[in-house]
């Protein structure tokens, strides 16, 4: 089967930027069918690309995107892409988490599962799995 229009068709993804954007205007047309308003979340986008030619210009789909984009070399020349291509957004900061805060969010989301790991001086696992890069 050679039709590559086939929503589920992950074996050939096309690297044309026009080709995606129209693909995701597609996916999010369908969406808005189903769903009035919605929001599309990319976390680490600076990771990925440091252009914004993927994303549709149209506002009629409902669609808000929200990106997170790290103070990188890539987060700096995404953010100045997103700048020249959609004028005036709303940027939120958002500071990194402490060390501490880290430690506290590890051991809540264990405690939802009865878990916990040790966090004795002579063995402290939470503190190795929050520095881990």
């Amino acid at each position: 089967n050679n039709n590559h229009d086939n929503d589920n068709d992950l074996e050939h993804i096309s690297e044309d930027v026009g080709v995606l954007r129209l693909r995701l205007i597609h996916q999010l047309e369908k969406i808005k069918k189903k769903y009035r308003n919605f929001a599309i979340l990319i976390d680490g986008a600076d990771e990925f690309t440091t252009e914004v030619d993927w994303t549709p210009l149209r506002s009629d789909l409902g669609s808000k995107f929200c990106l997170s984009i790290g103070n990188s070399l890539n987060g700096k020349k995404l953010f100045s892409s997103l700048l020249k291509r959609f004028g005036n957004f709303i940027t939120i900061e958002v500071p990194p988490l402490s060390e501490k805060e880290r430690k506290l969010l590890v051991m809540k989301h264990l405690g939802l599962y009865s878990k916990q790991l040790d966090s004795r001086a002579s063995n402290d696992q939470v503190s190795i799995l929050i520095n881990k890069r």
